[in-house]
């Protein structure tokens, strides 16, 4: 008998190491496009909710200021901000995550720059259709259509 039989000493072979090895990377393999899923749809979902509520903040403030507010959404420099009509400060500018995508439908003003939206002393804002897409074709469509001063969302496809 040798002395670490009799001490009880028990060490794991190459091979064992190596099959746990390719077990976990299978594992992580498999886990890891799933993780990088719910990631994007948590941050679709973060954006939708945040542009919700700031749109809800500026119909307030058109309301409490007396005057017409626009928020516009700029897909081509990731950003959207919001002033009032014919003043050229902003509020704030935000940044819209790069793998989104905002489209701004307002048919009262098509042709014109779709992506301005505006909020009145009275409540009301323009009737839009605001679609949040993802890189994995999921859709987040957000509505003032039907909705007196206020912000809903429609769909989740």
């Amino acid at each position: 008998m040798t002395i670490s039989a009799i001490k009880g000493k028990h060490a794991f072979t190459f091979i064992e190491i190596f099959f746990v090895i390719i077990l976990i990377g299978i594992l992580l393999g498999a886990a890891i496009p799933r993780v990088k899923r719910s990631l994007e749809s948590l941050e679709l979902n973060n954006f939708s909710g945040d542009l919700q509520d700031f749109m809800r903040y500026l119909k307030d403030r058109a309301v409490v200021e007396g005057k017409i507010i626009v928020l516009k959404v700029d897909q081509e420099n990731l950003q959207y901000w919001a002033g009032i009509k014919d003043n050229q400060t902003r509020f704030k500018t935000y940044l819209i995550p790069k793998q989104l995508r905002v489209t701004v439908e307002n048919a009262a003003l098509s042709g014109v720059d779709s992506g301005k939206i505006f909020f009145y002393p009275d409540g009301q804002i323009d009737k839009v259709n605001i679609t949040i897409g993802s890189p994995e074709d999921k859709d987040i469509i957000l509505t003032t259509k039907g909705v007196f001063g206020g912000v809903k969302t429609v769909t989740e496809k």
